[in-house]
């Protein structure tokens, strides 16, 4: 007799579903008697970037989050972050490292090293690195930099490096990198600089320091030396080449950057320019020439969670002053760890430069950010006299970056350059860079 309603509400049931099925849905009450919020322009635009950057998510969740992921879990549950910095820190309070280095850009030597650092509780933070692979590379360079206050610091920095791998394809918006060719230099370089913090990020520093230089024959890789390059007539002989000089110089800087100090996050805009002289200290008719440069920027953080898109304009000049010949050494260069970094240090050398730069940053991990970038831009004459918009080329690439470290961020980097636009603006470069970059 149990079994009896069940059974008989089971088949009301099924016999009643039809019909209740071809019942409509009641709407659901506006129980606070308020309408839904309307979509608003700024949630209408979120769908660009959103939409734009939808092949980058697939990329940075499934290519490298992912994995990421589970090799972080498994590190974290052995203990391993814990054991490395028990390893590598030292003093009462971790005050001090001592750190392995290796770089990798590919097309140049690699080095290998280390990297010490100590913060003193007095004020003091010094920096030291050294590198080498064999005589062709040697490089070392300390830094120490005092505290006078919480926004106010002073800096000496010291450092050498000797290298034969220097890339030269020549001069000019439309340089061929079928004519590369190598040099080697030894540069020894000191100096004073002087910081103040103020609102935001914002800064002014001067500097003082002097530099000596001294070319020698380049050996590396498969290319032949600028020397060979220079004898056989594949390129004329780059301005001050064979001279050895030592300058004295001074920079003046101001930015002023409206997003936070600790790591350059948020949304914001900077306004940043450089200017300041060099003059040759060893000579009797001494080369003197003045450099400066301009940066305006916008950031945009979409989310609120550090998923940053920029767009920054820059530019740079050197000019020389009376009848200087300035060394292509001191001249405006691309490529590298700064604009256009899908080249090579040095590929691209003239007298003045503008680049446009289109970013994306995003957090990858606690400790790594991802960024993208596409940048156009191209060196020129003086002041710009020979800039055409069919001679910019392009720099664009994915990379990933220690988050928070200023002084020696460990950087991944897999970046494309293309040849000027008159010229097909075909790819002209691939640069890939693995390892860490010094920045103090």
């Amino acid at each position: 007799m149990r079994l009896r309603f069940p059974i008989v509400w089971g088949v009301l049931v099924g016999l009643a579903a039809p019909a209740l099925a071809e019942q409509p849905k009641r709407e659901v009450p506006d129980y606070d008697s308020r309408d839904g919020e309307p979509a608003t322009a700024g949630d209408v635009l979120l769908w660009i970037p959103r939409v734009t950057f939808f092949p980058v998510h697939l990329l940075t969740e499934y290519v490298i989050r992912t994995p990421l992921r589970a090799v972080i879990s498994w590190a974290e549950e052995e203990q391993i972050p814990a054991k490395v910095e028990d390893l590598i820190t030292f003093g009462p309070n971790k005050e001090g490292a001592l750190i392995p280095s290796l770089l990798f850009d590919f097309g140049l030597l690699p080095s290998a090293g280390f990297y010490l650092f100590w913060n003193d509780p007095s004020g003091h933070h010094l920096r030291f690195h050294a590198a080498t692979w064999g005589p062709k590379w040697i490089a070392a360079t300390a830094a120490d930099r005092i505290d006078l206050d919480e926004d106010t610091s002073i800096t000496l920095l010291f450092g050498g490096l000797r290298r034969q791998d220097l890339i030269y394809n020549g001069i000019g918006p439309r340089s061929d990198d079928a004519l590369r060719s190598r040099y080697g230099s030894t540069v020894l370089d000191g100096g004073l600089s002087f910081t103040q913090w103020f609102f935001g990020s914002s800064n002014f520093d001067a500097s003082l320091g002097a530099k000596f230089l001294h070319f020698h024959e380049g050996t590396c890789c498969t290319d032949p030396s600028l020397e060979t390059r220079v004898g056989r007539g594949d390129l004329p002989t780059p301005p001050g080449f064979y001279d050895h000089y030592t300058v004295l110089y001074g920079r003046l800087g101001l930015a002023l950057d409206s997003r936070s100090t600790t790591a350059l996050l948020g949304s914001g805009v900077r306004l940043a320019g450089k200017f300041g002289p060099s003059i040759e200290a060893t000579s009797d008719n001494p080369r003197t020439w003045l450099r400066y440069s301009g940066e305006v920027g916008g950031y945009l953080d979409l989310t609120g969670k550090q998923r940053i898109v920029s767009l920054t304009f820059a530019a740079a000049f050197v000019d020389p002053i009376g009848r200087t010949v300035v060394p292509f050494t001191e001249q405006v260069t691309l490529g590298g760890n700064d604009l256009m970094p899908a080249f090579l240090p040095g590929r691209l050398i003239d007298q003045s430069a503008v680049v446009a730069t289109l970013g994306y940053a995003w957090p990858i991990w606690a400790f790594l950010d991802g960024s993208l970038h596409a940048a156009v831009g191209n060196v020129f004459g003086e002041h710009l006299e020979d800039f055409d918009p069919k001679l910019l080329r392009m720099s664009y690439g994915l990379g990933i970056k220690q988050a928070d470290e200023r002084d020696y961020p460990f950087e991944v980097l897999v970046a494309i350059g293309t040849r000027p636009f008159v010229d097909g603006g075909e790819i002209d470069s691939v640069r890939i860079v693995f390892g860490g970059t010094r920045g103090f």
